[in-house]
């Protein structure tokens, strides 16, 4: 299993900018991690000069740019690849021409595509929004990464389908969203991700190296 840290501050949590704390447990952390996501409100708030600045700053680690494009893919997955990114995001509601074509700028980068579930069944509106599917579809379009978050993580009832999408698809299939060593302890006993995102249990922490370092020694001892 490999660790994500979501970079994921608000303005509103830090004055008068969190870019220099991001930057610092970016750094900080970097040992125990394995990707860093430049994640959504940092490159609203600083643009892709957060991607670029991570990628100077920890020249060695995979950048995760979380730019939740479904659309202007052919500009925007380009782009952001230029500033440093190793993976970018799409949203699992895309188009199927969006991802298709968002893989193909991809190759051509020797880079990835990564799909978000995230507000996929919200999207679906009257028609079935089923996740199985929509992630056997997006894998056979070539994505490198499927993550499905939130609910899936900390109700054991979806954890038979983290199973059936991983038993299904070739793409790595990382999980997150408010996790604690507590609950991501409880989701391991029911399904092993290939990766973990933790966001606000590292960063919000009072000493977030040493966050990152129990998260990295308590999927390693699964990893075993």
């Amino acid at each position: 299993m490999r660790l994500q840290i979501a970079l994921d501050f608000l303005r509103e949590d830090f004055k008068p900018e969190p870019k220099e704390l991001a930057m610092k447990i970016a750094k900080d952390t970097a040992q125990y991690i394995d990707i860093i996501e430049a994640g959504c409100p940092m490159n609203f708030l600083y643009g892709l000069q957060f991607i670029r600045d991570v990628r100077k700053l920890v020249p060695n680690k995979v950048i995760y740019a979380d730019l939740k494009i479904w659309t202007l893919e052919d500009w925007e997955v380009r782009q952001a690849f230029e500033a440093g990114a190793d993976m970018v995001q799409i949203q699992a509601f895309a188009s199927d021409e969006t991802i298709k074509n968002a893989v193909q700028i991809a190759r051509k980068y020797k880079k990835q595509i990564a799909i978000n579930f995230d507000g996929y069944l919200e999207s679906q509106h009257d028609k079935k929004g089923d996740i199985l599917e929509r992630a056997i579809e997006v894998d056979k379009m070539g994505v490198d990464y499927i993550g499905i978050l939130w609910y899936t993580v900390h109700d054991p009832k979806y954890w038979s389908l983290l199973k059936q999408v991983r038993k299904a698809v070739k793409a790595d299939i990382a999980v997150g969203g408010g996790l604690t060593l507590e609950s991501l302890d409880a989701m391991l006993k029911g399904f092993i991700p290939d990766i973990v995102i933790v966001g606000r249990s590292i960063i919000y922490s009072p000493d977030p190296r040493q966050a990152a370092k129990a998260f990295k020694e308590r999927i390693m001892k699964v990893s075993l």
